[in-house]
């Protein structure tokens, strides 16, 4: 499976000129950079030139971006050592939110599979809730009902696992909105 396919049918479907196309490239690079860096933190010091063309791409973003001021967060936190995972996966989150926003659902949502698995890894349980179900509303919003379905259910299971009642109350609110969105008002 190919990592962080919306991206790719995104810039698959757009030209340089779009608006949608430099955030979009700038996001990937800053994501197959936390990719390599999870899988392999020598790569990423090893290959000084993925880190620069990461942080290029982000920079050529116009000032004011609201997703560049997070994304170069993640650059420099992963350029300057050791990163820390837990404000490295806020920094993400934050990027999700803003893309969730913006209407960018299908890239949101990938972004927010990203955060929960970090967060599932890091022993991150609420920030682990906090992307499930914000990855649910997003597929949701994005038409992708199985999708939506499955982040509800996950986060469903933390928020149960840990007692966390508010959170599953948020949860059960979410997965209604997606059975009145697809129709199912029984359900």
């Amino acid at each position: 499976m190919l990592r962080h396919l919306p991206y790719y049918e995104v810039l698959g479907d757009a030209h340089e000129g779009l608006p949608i196309w430099a955030p979009t490239l700038a996001g990937l690079a800053v994501l197959e950079l936390v990719d390599a860096a999870r899988n392999d933190r020598s790569i990423v010091d090893g290959d000084w030139t993925g880190v620069r063309a990461a942080a290029d791409a982000v920079t050529a973003l116009k000032e004011g971006l609201p997703v560049r001021r997070h994304l170069m967060t993640i650059v420099d936190q992963l350029r300057d050592g050791g990163p820390s995972w837990s404000n490295i996966n806020a920094s993400l989150f934050a990027y999700g939110r803003g893309l969730d926003l913006d209407g960018n659902w299908s890239l949101a949502v990938d972004v927010f599979g990203m955060v929960a698995d970090i967060a599932r890894e890091e022993r991150e349980p609420q920030l682990a809730i906090e992307a499930t179900t914000a990855l649910g509303g997003a597929a949701r919003r994005s038409g992708d009902w199985d999708r939506s379905a499955d982040g509800y259910a996950q986060a469903a299971h933390l928020a149960d696992a840990l007692g966390d009642k508010a959170s599953g109350l948020t949860v059960r609110v979410g997965t209604a909105n997606t059975h009145i969105a697809r129709g199912n008002l029984p359900d």
